[in-house]
């Protein structure tokens, strides 16, 4: 019996971290020659203040550093929780934890050591017991009780009856008898069939202590920007697209395939929706990035200049402007499509959000500016005392820490929560393309709505008034 669950924990613990495989924060730094000549892969820990090195389109400064290229466009939301773009040119200092969502490298110059970085004291991790200490005090008290007993019946049958026989029988018959299958393998198998059913929800349970947390949690707190939210604005006005015909559709679909900025994976989502029959592209398309500006493609031998970015750039002549447009889309000056944006909210977040915020409060925690958090309070029909925003990731986690032991449910997914991360009771996180806090979760969830927390919420039935009682409602 022991034997076959120690097989079963095995395999329930490497099923469990499958989708854990691939850590994506950063594991190694390309270090550049001083003549600029010469590349290598090094660990993070051989980086040194002076040295440069290049970060490719998607990857993650780790490391304070000066930008040496003339201009890098880069995202900080994984440090203060920011989706907008910034620009920044040479010689300005890029923060640890930005990441180039430009389509070309960027040359940098470290200004500290791995050690010593922001990313790195946001990603360290403390190796975490991985059991359940309430149930194992109540098996060790009964585990001794009846091995007490059966001594006791030993002795008392072997020595005070004389029966030697009689006493092996005792004691095999206490043992076998008070086998306690029922707390040593029952509940857990309960445990692992409730996260079975979770699995197959979106919701993958990394912690065996989870459900007892969710006993003691008296708040939820949310980070905003990645998780009440997707990654990518949405876009606003899809008619644009439509108005767009068979020449012009596939240049715009390969210059927004090439880049990371939020804009072109709105854009890409919103095309893929309306697939239409593939176009060849001019066999001569060159795609170059202008920093701060947008993209740009080119036809020699057509003759045609394509360009998508800030609705002013690449501009020419009368009837080129649209409105409200955030975004235009112009061939040879003359504009073809103008794109609007809105922050996408999660499927049903609202509905998540009241059915949570009528158990115990809900707070919205995040480094984006006040206006926008409180707007997002709003909108999910909370009161604005939960929503607090502009926070540094030393404040997120004083916030929580100041809740008390065992008190918060913190859902985030970025850098910039990893603080509050630690310090909170039960910790959540949605499984994201470049998500850093799988490896620090108790649980995460898939897909693009919140009825993950929901079903978590429904397999697990905790008590409100505190009494901290688990409850495992576990279906068919």
């Amino acid at each position: 019996m022991l034997v076959g669950r120690w097989v079963q924990e095995r395999a329930l613990e490497k099923n469990r971290h499958q989708l854990l495989s691939r850590n994506k924060a950063p594991k190694e730094v390309h270090l550049v020659s001083d003549d600029l000549q010469t590349e290598s892969n090094e660990p993070l820990e051989s980086l040194l203040p002076g040295q440069r090195f290049r970060i490719l389109p998607g990857e993650v400064v780790p490391v304070m550093a000066e930008l040496e290229t003339q201009k890098a466009a880069l995202s900080m939301e994984w440090i203060n929780g920011e989706s907008a773009m910034r620009t920044l040119t040479n010689g300005q200092y890029v923060p640890s934890g930005s990441q180039n969502i430009g389509i070309e490298p960027i040359l940098l110059n470290a200004r500290q050591t791995w050690k010593d970085s922001l990313l790195s004291r946001l990603l360290e991790t403390h190796p975490e017991e991985q059991r359940n200490p309430f149930l194992e005090k109540v098996l060790k008290v009964y585990l001794l009780t009846v091995l007490a007993l059966a001594g006791l019946g030993a002795v008392t049958w072997a020595v005070v009856l004389q029966q030697p026989l009689s006493a092996l029988q005792v004691v095999l018959s206490v043992l076998i008898v008070s086998c306690p299958c029922a707390l040593g393998v029952a509940y857990p198998l309960a445990q692992e069939w409730a996260i079975l059913q979770l699995r197959r929800k979106g919701v993958f349970v990394r912690s065996p202590i989870l459900f007892n947390q969710l006993g003691k949690i008296r708040r939820a707190i949310f980070d905003k920007t990645g998780t009440l939210t997707l990654e990518a604005p949405a876009l606003a006005n899809e008619d644009a697209l439509a108005g767009l015909d068979n020449e012009n559709r596939p240049v715009l679909q390969e210059m927004v395939r090439a880049s990371l900025h939020p804009v072109s994976r709105a854009l890409r989502e919103a095309m893929l929706r309306d697939a239409r029959q593939e176009i060849h592209l001019p066999d001569d398309l060159k795609i170059t990035e202008e920093v701060g500006m947008g993209l740009r493609a080119e036809s020699a031998s057509r003759g045609m200049v394509w360009s998508l970015g800030r609705p002013e750039w690449m501009s020419e002549g009368a009837g080129t402007q649209a409105g409200d447009m955030q975004c235009a889309f112009r061939l040879n000056g003359a504009l073809l499509a103008g794109f609007r944006f809105n922050e996408a909210m999660r499927e049903d977040a609202v509905d998540a959000i009241q059915s949570i915020h009528r158990s115990y409060p809900v707070t919205i925690l995040s480094g984006d500016r006040v206006a926008k958090v409180r707007s997002m309070a709003e909108h999910l029909g909370l009161p604005p005392t939960s929503a607090i925003g502009e926070q540094s990731p030393e404040e997120k986690a004083a916030f929580v820490k100041g809740l008390g032991d065992d008190r918060a449910l913190y859902i985030g997914d970025g850098a910039n929560d990893s603080l509050a991360f630690s310090t909170a009771a039960v910790r959540g996180t949605p499984a994201t393309p470049h998500g850093l806090l799988q490896d620090k979760a108790d649980f995460y969830f898939t897909g693009r709505s919140l009825s993950g927390l929901l079903e978590l919420f429904s397999v697990h039935k905790f008590d409100p008034n505190g009494l901290g009682r688990i409850v495992l409602n576990v279906r068919s």
